[in-house]
């Protein structure tokens, strides 16, 4: 699953639940549900990389602006950290037998989607994110 993608979920996450260690637990969750769902990495490590960035500066924008940094920042950490490790594996310094989160070491199995699939359900969890971030803001004013 994309980063972008969890973050997207975790943000929306924070929005409803508004409280950041309630969020932080339950991002972690949803990252573990969303790992479980047939899926595919959409653009490269760098593409991942830019990806996730962007898209957390604009869940932050829209945190900031419905007035919730705190519980939409540690909640779109929590469902987005577990990807550490993949990206710790993809410079080499960590191995897949050594990675704690259980949809990472083989535990919790991953399974593969086709590209168009993956594009499909992805897209529409980011844009289901962005409609609850943009509904926070607009019941914030």
């Amino acid at each position: 699953m994309s980063g972008v993608t969890h973050v997207a979920a975790g943000a929306a996450i924070g929005f409803v639940v508004n409280s950041p260690g309630l969020g932080f637990a339950l991002g972690l969750a949803s990252h573990a549900l969303m790992d479980l769902f047939p899926h595919r990495e959409l653009f490269g490590v760098r593409g991942e990389l830019w990806a996730t960035f962007w898209g957390s500066l604009t869940f932050l924008a829209l945190a900031f602006a419905a007035g919730r940094p705190l519980p939409v920042a540690i909640t779109a950490l929590g469902s987005t950290l577990p990807d550490l490790e993949i990206v710790l594996r993809w410079k080499g310094l960590l191995s897949e037998e050594s990675a704690i989160f259980p949809t990472h070491n083989g535990l919790l199995p991953q399974q593969q989607s086709s590209p168009s699939f993956a594009v499909i359900t992805q897209s529409l969890i980011v844009l289901a994110g962005l409609a609850v971030g943009v509904m926070n803001v607009a019941h914030f004013f």
